[in-house]
């Protein structure tokens, strides 16, 4: 507007009056039917609304448009749907759509207020949640300035719960990636927390019982080298970094991933399958952190090869897949036990079958 205004009154200084426009002379002057320019006389309501209609013929617009069209808007917006606290009175609304002083306010009453009345008269919010009901209080303002109720409190809580619970699930995926128990202390020590994350050196330190860095909740807590001793005897070595074997999911499809990362390198932490890797990575200090792991999903990923592969008949053999990956390895090593094919754990008692046998047989010794 301000852009169009200067470029106006350019073209009225330079083109038709040829000099520099007077304080006293009207920005918007009568210009005569000839082209002669009264800088002296305004310009009439009749010649405005000549000029607008020849504009909207020439445009072929079918609607009639007056001189209240230039009039700013946004009027019942701030009298009315405005947040609370932002809406303005009758005579900054009054100001802001350029009614005088002195001109009736009978347009302006009449065109807010109308509109007030059709709006609370409506039930268009009757299936809305939260009803408005306009007719209550000005605009409804009673429904934004009552307290919070117990049922809208519980609402938000469980909107909150929704969010969480997929943010968490995220989560897992990116946890499930890292290696969580397979970083050496020199790696560690090679880490530091982001900068934004750092406690500045002014304030109290934390207690390292109470609060951690931000990488200690992500990586597992790894203690020095002299508290990993064992009993006395030699220090257990550091397991292997960068090596680790990623939970199972829980369900009827754990199985499947087990013989998926018995094959699949990519679904192991190592760059290799579970199959092909060294032996040192599952054996002597990792036997513990990967070789029981790697154990059952070699037992699961074999009998599933033994049995061509076929998943119907792999699930009717062994109902136990569904419960989840350890009732199905406990099923397998079972029906090797009973075929012969490996050997049960056999304590310094002896084997528990042995154990029961000699129980019920009478001892052929003398009782002194």
């Amino acid at each position: 507007m301000f852009t169009h205004l200067r470029a106006w009154v350019r073209f009225l200084e330079e083109v038709l009056l040829q000099r520099p426009l007077q304080s006293d002379e009207f920005v918007f002057p009568h210009v005569d039917t000839n082209g002669v320019v009264y800088p002296t006389d305004e310009l009439s309501y009749d010649a405005v609304m000549k000029m607008l209609t020849w504009i909207c013929t020439e445009a072929v617009l079918a609607s009639r448009y007056t001189s209240h069209c230039f009039r700013q808007g946004g009027a019942r917006y701030r009298f009315m749907f405005a947040p609370l606290g932002q809406r303005w009175s009758l005579a900054t609304i009054r100001w802001w759509g350029a009614w005088a002083e002195g001109e009736s306010v009978d347009t302006l009453i009449r065109y807010l207020l109308d509109e007030l009345t059709r709006y609370e008269k409506n039930h268009r919010d009757a299936l809305c949640p939260i009803l408005c009901e306009a007719e209550r209080s000005f605009n409804g303002d009673h429904i934004l300035t009552a307290p919070v109720t117990a049922a809208e409190t519980h609402e938000l809580k469980m909107s909150f719960d929704r969010q969480l619970d997929s943010l968490s699930g995220k989560v897992g995926a990116v946890l499930d990636k890292l290696t969580l128990a397979s970083v050496s202390p020199s790696c560690c020590s090679s880490l530091s927390p982001p900068p934004s994350l750092e406690i500045p050196s002014s304030r109290t330190p934390t207690p390292a019982n109470i609060a951690e860095p931000p990488l200690a909740l992500l990586l597992p807590a790894i203690p020095p080298a002299h508290a990993r001793n064992t009993h006395g005897g030699a220090g257990k070595a550091a397991p292997i970094p960068g090596v680790g074997i990623p939970d199972l999911p829980h369900g009827p499809d754990a199985w499947r991933a087990a013989v998926k990362q018995w094959e699949d390198p990519a679904a192991s932490i190592g760059s290799k399958a579970l199959k092909d890797w060294p032996e040192d990575w599952y054996s002597g200090a990792m036997r513990t952190i990967t070789g029981v792991k790697r154990n059952m999903r070699k037992v699961i990923a074999l009998e599933f090869d033994q049995m061509g592969r076929d998943e119907l008949a792999f699930l009717v053999a062994y109902p136990e897949a569904s419960r989840g990956a350890k009732p199905l390895f406990d099923a397998i090593q079972r029906k090797r036990e009973e075929c012969g094919e490996l050997i049960g754990w056999k304590s310094k008692n002896g084997h528990p079958k042995d154990r029961a046998t000699s129980a019920t047989t009478p001892s052929s010794g003398t009782i002194s």
